[in-house]
């Protein structure tokens, strides 16, 4: 029975790691201009949606998905099309995911990729 409990804590930490590991790949495969359809594609359902309207009556829609135990990517998208992206840790005592300040919705994408 020891075991048993052993190797599913083994197996559970390892499944864990891996998909940490698997999302921050798909992160970085995230590109401006791909269209949702495709984003939803290569990242999954997101653990968060919020949507709004602009003055224009552009559909915006922020999504947010888990990346690591504190940090978590949002991923903004206009007309059924990526627009930008951010991530942010979350602070201590915080556990789920932020609300979008529309405001601060990056205007343009500013490409930082560390190799």
């Amino acid at each position: 029975m020891k075991r048993f409990s052993l190797l599913l804590v083994v197996v559970l930490f390892a499944v864990s790691a891996t998909s940490c590991v698997n999302i921050e790949k798909k992160m970085m495969a995230i590109e401006s201009g791909m269209s949702k359809s495709e984003l939803l594609e290569l990242m999954g359902r997101p653990g968060n949606r919020q949507v709004t309207t602009d003055k224009n009556g552009n559909v915006l829609e922020a999504m947010q998905w888990k990346t690591n135990t504190k940090t978590r990517i949002t991923v903004y998208v206009t007309n059924k099309t990526v627009k930008g992206m951010q991530t942010y840790e979350i602070l201590t005592g915080e556990s789920g995911f932020r609300t979008i300040n529309w405001q601060e919705v990056p205007d343009y994408v500013i490409e930082q990729r560390v190799r």
